[in-house]
């Protein structure tokens, strides 16, 4: 099955995200593959990898959407 790619450049200003402790269990897994990055966020990638276990391709199975997206933020981004 075929899928396409949204993606674009998202533009911030002063950017404040609150991360909550736990997340419900109605948010499904989503597998984020980074293209060019650093090997700093490879190896954190693969520490915060859940277990094969928990992960499926359901989403390549039903088509689903790719998603490639550039963060301009030249002010700061706070992650709280």
């Amino acid at each position: 099955m075929r899928s396409g790619t949204i993606g674009g450049t998202v533009s911030l200003q002063r950017t404040d995200i609150t991360i909550p402790d736990q997340l419900p269990s109605s948010i499904p897994y989503v597998d984020v593959v980074h293209k060019n990055a650093p090997s700093s966020v490879v190896e954190q990638a693969r520490e915060l990898a859940p277990p094969a276990e928990q992960t499926s391709d359901s989403t390549a199975a039903s088509g689903g959407l790719n998603l490639n997206i550039s963060v301009n933020a030249p002010s700061r981004i706070f992650l709280r």
